[in-house]
């Protein structure tokens, strides 16, 4: 996280970057990417550039591959970026 200031701008904008990696377990049965995650502890080495190079950065990303993700099916509106309600996430009953 970071934020970014437009020359001549008054106001920062916040701004983020996902990292994501080939999809793997039951998340990569639905789709071919997925996001990195790593646990809490891994936080500080993975933030801290003087403690982890480019190799090692890799290491810790593919030490952390499978992530127990718990898969809800929800409706097509989640594909509309019009759309921004709570309701999103709502999981879809189906039957």
């Amino acid at each position: 996280m970071s934020r970014w200031k437009e020359p001549g701008a008054s106001d920062a904008t916040p701004t983020c970057a996902v990292l994501t990696r080939p999809g793997a377990g039951p998340a990569g049965e639905i789709h071919e990417r997925m996001p990195v995650v790593l646990p809490d502890e891994a936080h500080p080495q993975w933030l801290d550039p003087s403690r982890v190079d480019p190799a090692q950065a890799t290491a810790l990303i593919e030490a952390h591959a499978q992530v127990d993700f718990e898969l809800v099916r929800v409706g097509f509106g989640i594909n509309r970026t019009a759309e921004d309600s709570e309701k999103l996430i709502e999981p879809l009953e189906i039957g």
